[in-house]
């Protein structure tokens, strides 16, 4: 048992040195997430006209949406659209 954990130990740092840059990769997905949330609040604070009128113009096909969405979960009915899930 220790002999199977100091080859573990020993495994795991010879693939670090082999792959230095394999965990920056986190860092870099966090910063691009940072960068898209303040690009989209820009982007909803500069069309907020548009998405208001967006939502309006389909405000009544949400409506009728979650009035079958909900008719469906109160009978114990799956979405429609994971019914035919493989």
């Amino acid at each position: 048992m220790e002999c199977q954990k100091k080859r573990q130990v020993e495994n795991e740092k010879a693939w670090r040195a082999r792959n230095p840059d394999y965990f920056k990769y986190l860092d870099q997905e966090s910063a691009w997430q940072d960068k898209r949330k303040r690009y989209n609040k820009l982007w909803k604070t500069a069309h907020q006209q548009e998405l208001k009128e967006y939502q309006q113009a389909r405000r009544e096909q949400r409506k009728e949406y979650m009035r079958e969405y909900m008719r469906n979960y109160r009978q114990g009915r799956a979405p429609s659209v994971n019914r035919n899930k493989s």
